[in-house]
Formats: C-alpha cells, sequence, structure tokens
C-alpha cells in the first residue's frame, strides 16, 4: 500500500521550510524509494511504497495518491484531469466527483499559499493524519515514519482516548489517539489554515441507506457489483494470493476472483479442534474454483515477547494482527511464493448482514400473513419465542447504538474515558429502521481491518467487500432484502449459489477459533501476567490492575470467554509501548529507530 508525507508552510517562513526540507531528507533516509510527487515552495508531497506510480499529480498543487477507479471504466485521475485543481472550489468538485462517481482507496491533496486540503476516500482504505507545529503543517498516511523524520512536534498519546478504545475498538478509527493529531475522517474533506480547521463531509452511510433501491434483481446486482470490484483490483497476470478459510465471504472472494481470471493461491489455517479444522469446506472451494490450496496447522502454544518484537506499529493498535502466529506465517508465505497482492473476505460479516437480532422483527413487511410467516423465520434464526417477536413487533422496539454497548472487558478499565465522539462517517440514522442501524454499526466497526500488521506490510492486502460500491449497494437494501428469510447472508447465498459448492452454499453456521485462542491464552498466564500488569497501560491507570490481575487466573478465564478482548488488550499494550518509547526518543534528540517489517 502506498505512503505518503506531506508538508504545508508559508513560503515566507524559512524557519519552516528549512524544517520541512530537513523532513524530507530524513525520509528519503528511511524509506526507499521515496520520490517528489510535488515540490514546491510551501508545499511538499512525498510517495513511497508505489512502484507503479499511482501517485499522480493533478494540476499546479494537487496530487491523488493511492488506487482509484472510475465507475465508467476510466481512471479517477484521467477523469479529474479536467478540473485544474486551481481553486479551492475546484478541489470541492473534486470531492464531489471522487466520492459519487468514483471509489478506491486513496487521498486526494491540494494546497495553496492560504490552506491546505485533504479529502478521503469514504471507506478509509488510505490513512490521513495531521499536525501542525511552529507554522508547519505534515500530512502523512504514516505518522510512524515522520515522527520518527521529525525534529519538532507537539504529539503525544492521549490515554482518554486509548482507554475508551478498549472498551469500544470502533472509537479508534476515525479518531487518532494522540493529543497535538487529527485525523481526515472517511469520506471528509479538511482545510488546515494557519489557525484554522474545517470539515466538510461528502459522503455518510445514513445518506446512502436512505437512497432508493434499484429495480433490478438484488442478487444479480450483488454479484455483479462483487465482480467488477474484484476486476477493478485484480489486474494483469500477477499471481494473486487469497485468504481460504472455508468460511462464506472468503468463498465468494475467492469465487469472484477465479471468475476473472486470476491465479489463485489460496491459504488455509486450521487448528487441532473440530470447530476450528475447516479444511473440508476449503478443500472444496478451491476444487470447485480450481485453485492451488496451502494448509497449515496453527501451533497450540502459550505467547511470548519474541510473538510481538517486531509487529509493526501503525497510528492505532491493529485487529489485523489479532492471530499473531496466522499474520506472520502467511506474510512469509506470500511473500517467499511472490504473491502480488492477498485477497481476503473480511468485512463480509457485517456487509452481507451475519447478525441475528430480535429487533429486526419491526422489518417485517406486507400483508399480515407473509409478516407471520416472517416472524416464524425470524424465530428460528434468532432463537426468540414468535410471541415474543409478535409484541416486539407491535411496540416497535428499536436497537440500542452498538457504540453505546457494554463491552465484556469494560471493568477492566480504570474508568470509560472521554465520551465518544460524534461519528461523521455513519451519518444521522436516527430515523432509519433498528436494523439497518445495526447494520451500519456493524460495517463501521469491520473499517478496523485496515491496519498496520506483517501482511499488510509485506504485500498489498485488499479487502474487496469493503470496496464503496458493494457497500453502497448493500446499504440501500433492507435488511430483510439482505437476510431473504431472515437467513445470515441469504441474499448473497442465492447470488452466489452457481459459483460455490453446495456444501458451502447450504452450510448453516461456521468455524470458530475461541477454544484454540483459549487453550494458547491458557499457556500464556505467566506472560501475560507480567506484560500487562507491569505494562504502560497499568502505569497510566488505562486498566484496573487489581482486576486485571484477578481475571488472568485459569480459573477466570475458563468462565468467562474474553478471549479476544484479552488479546486486543495484549495488541494495544504493545502499540502502547512502541509508540512511548519513540515519542520519547524523538522528544529528547535521540530519534531512534524501531523495527518495521
Amino acid at each position: 500500500m502506498i505512503s505518503f508525507a506531506a508538508a504545508w508552510w508559508d513560503p515566507a517562513d524559512t524557519d519552516a521550510g528549512r524544517r520541512a526540507y530537513r523532513l524530507r531528507d530524513q525520509i528519503y533516509v528511511a524509506q526507499h524509494p521515496v520520490r517528489a510527487v510535488i515540490e514546491q515552495a510551501g508545499w511538499l508531497v512525498l510517495a513511497w511504497n508505489d512502484p507503479g506510480h499511482i501517485a499522480r499529480r493533478l494540476g499546479e498543487g494537487g496530487v491523488l495518491l493511492g488506487p482509484t477507479f472510475g465507475a465508467g471504466g476510466t481512471g479517477s485521475a484521467e477523469t479529474l484531469a479536467g478540473h485544474g485543481l486551481a481553486s479551492a472550489t475546484d478541489f470541492y468538485d473534486a470531492c464531489g466527483h471522487l466520492s459519487q462517481r468514483s471509489w478506491g482507496s486513496y487521498v486526494l491533496l491540494w494546497a495553496d499559499q492560504a490552506a491546505a486540503f485533504a479529502f478521503r476516500d469514504p471507506l478509509g482504505g488510505l490513512d490521513c493524519l495531521s499536525w501542525q507545529h511552529d507554522g508547519l503543517c505534515i500530512l502523512t498516511s504514516d505518522a510512524h515514519a515522520c515522527l520518527l523524520a521529525s525534529d519538532t512536534h507537539r504529539c503525544g498519546i492521549d490515554w482518554d482516548r486509548v482507554g475508551c478504545g478498549l472498551g469500544a475498538p470502533e472509537t479508534m478509527i476515525d479518531e487518532p489517539l494522540f493529543t497535538g493529531m487529527t485525523s481526515v475522517v472517511a469520506g471528509e474533506a479538511v482545510k488546515f489554515g494557519h489557525r484554522s480547521l474545517h470539515r466538510r463531509s461528502f459522503w455518510d452511510a445514513a445518506s446512502i441507506a436512505s437512497g432508493s433501491q434499484s429495480h433490478s434483481d438484488p442478487a444479480d446486482e450483488l454479484r455483479a457489483t462483487l465482480q467488477a470490484c474484484i476486476g477493478r483490483w485484480q489486474s494483469g497476470d500477477a499471481k494473486i494470493g487469497c485468504e481460504i478459510s472455508g468460511g462464506f465471504d472468503s468463498a465468494i472472494v475467492a469465487a469472484s476472483l477465479a471468475r476473472a481470471g486470476a491465479r489463485i493461491k489460496g491459504y488455509h489455517y486450521y487448528t487441532g479442534d473440530p470447530v476450528g479444522d475447516e479444511r473440508y469446506y476449503a478443500r472444496s472451494i478451491a476444487r470447485h474454483i480450481s485453485a492451488s490450496l496451502v494448509e497449515t496447522s496453527m501451533p497450540e502454544r502459550g505467547l511470548a515477547h519474541g510473538d510481538l518484537s517486531d509487529l509493526p506499529i501503525g497510528h492505532r493498535p491493529s485487529i489485523g494482527a489479532v492471530n499473531l502466529f496466522h499474520d506472520r506465517d502467511l506474510a512469509t508465505r506470500a511473500r517467499n511464493a511472490g504473491v502480488a497482492a492477498l485477497f481476503t473476505g473480511q468485512g463480509g460479516d457485517a456487509l452481507l448482514f451475519q447478525h441475528a437480532a430480535a429487533e429486526m422483527a419491526a422489518e417485517c413487511r406486507g400483508p399480515w400473513r407473509r409478516q407471520l410467516h416472517q416472524l416464524a423465520a425470524l424465530a428460528s434464526w434468532t432463537g426468540n419465542s414468535f410471541w415474543s417477536l409478535l409484541i416486539r413487533r407491535g411496540r416497535g422496539v428499536r436497537l440500542q447504538d452498538a457504540d453505546a454497548a457494554s463491552s465484556r472487558t469494560a471493568f477492566l478499565l480504570r474508568g470509560q474515558g472521554r465520551a465518544a465522539q460524534a461519528m461523521p462517517w455513519k451519518g444521522d440514522t436516527s430515523s432509519l429502521p433498528a436494523a439497518k442501524r445495526r447494520h451500519i454499526d456493524a460495517l463501521f466497526q469491520s473499517r478496523l481491518a485496515f491496519g498496520a500488521s506483517w501482511t499488510s506490510q509485506t504485500i498489498d492486502v485488499v479487502h474487496p467487500l469493503l470496496s464503496q460500491p458493494i457497500v453502497e449497494t448493500a446499504l440501500v437494501l433492507p435488511v430483510t432484502a439482505l437476510t431473504e428469510g431472515f437467513r445470515d447472508r441469504g441474499l448473497a447465498r442465492r447470488a452466489f449459489a452457481s459459483d460455490l459448492p453446495d456444501v458451502v452454499v447450504n452450510r448453516y453456521g461456521k468455524g470458530a477459533l475461541t477454544p484454540y485462542f483459549g487453550q494458547c491464552l491458557a499457556r500464556s498466564l505467566p506472560f501475560l501476567r507480567e506484560f500487562l500488569l507491569d505494562g504502560v497501560l497499568a502505569k497510566h491507570d488505562v486498566i484496573a490492575r487489581n482486576r486485571l490481575d484477578a481475571a488472568l487466573r485459569v480459573a477466570y478465564l475458563m468462565q468467562h470467554d474474553i478471549y479476544p478482548e484479552l488479546l486486543w488488550l495484549v495488541l494495544t499494550e504493545h502499540w502502547a509501548r512502541g509508540w512511548s518509547a519513540l515519542l520519547s526518543g524523538c522528544n529528547d534528540g535521540s530519534n531512534r529507530r524501531y523495527s518495521r517489517v
């Protein structure tokens, strides 16, 4: 994935200019090769990890960074060329064009002497963070690299935000965990002035969900949209890696790649317990699409410091690295096999609606006989009684916001931190049905898949089910349409029935890694107690040390399923240690370097 750093300053401020060029020189040394996309008085844009030169200059001060695709088959850089980007009005016109008629994983930058501007794609596949200090404004996708190269800044870890993120990880998506730093929210344009900051939203999920759906068969539309997205992400005859877990979501991605003519190398990981061994389904998928399949058994052992020693550090902890063995091993295998990009099924649970929610009773529509049939199907799916759902349907009970739900590990936190800010990506969901609000909440949380990991630092990782066109296709559909008879992924099962083996299409349930993680964490208790109880989160009172001490015991773990949350705590502790050391090194002038994949 492309990385970038931009610096904007008043050309008359010679001191800020010297610091900008010093930042440039240090990035040239630390990141290789680096290309200066724009280098002019008061405005500097650098790009690296860009072998295909997809960073495109637009007009005098504009640049489009990251892969972009036009809705009609033309690259966005070409379709934007006519905009010129000669003024702020041109920039905002370009933002509207990109958000409505293009898509991808990109950031658009532009600057003049009065301000710098940034717009981020609506799904937020490419990060854009910023901070200002003494007349110099930095915008970057890689805060780690820029802070290492920067000699002055006022950034520090915001421990309140970290605590809030531990209780509700989705709050980390668009809100930086640092003081003195701001983030461009996905779908938003930000104007950075010398003493001001102005935000303008061009996309939000609620507005898309409130739109009208097409008159075509939604199954045909869903299949065609995913196929088009896969075709754009996959180009040429390069070898493509694809996770084939045995589940439905990775299966439809693999099948779509096969239809696009990709040379697929499948990767499957399994455990020794029955619920974690899905080789039968993974082999069925690989055989059906004529793909090779590499099967790897995950070891059941405890964690140690070495498992985290060189884990990449992004601007937030990465949920993509929760399964440490899987992430490290997959990165190594894909690199050694010469894989150009790795495709995943991340986001499918949210996009295609896996969630069995009793509040969906309010979605029942049509004649009473049809509604009674729908309620019976929903009762079977959710495990609720028919009569309780009928009462719920009559009362119109609404769903509690997902971001207000309590975390299973909230009791481990010293406090709840500051209240989470409004999330502009979701938009105003108050008038939407309860189930659609849950759909939007789930899609918002699925964006945690974008983040630093061994795999993402080694090769390009593509989450096609989190592409803007297919997300918009699903958002506009009622949940009753997505579930077709109130079955998880009901619409998608019909859409892709001809592309997959029957054992996958008609399968109820899916595998689980909870027993595997439980055994690994039980074996890791000595490490966990040392790593967490004496860590920086405890030192800064983010976690309640005495309550965590009580939870890190075999008897407690046998009775409470908090394994994913404990792994998230481990990753956050590792992240906090890395950033604490980095910021301390920057502040004391040592400018230390830390391991990056």
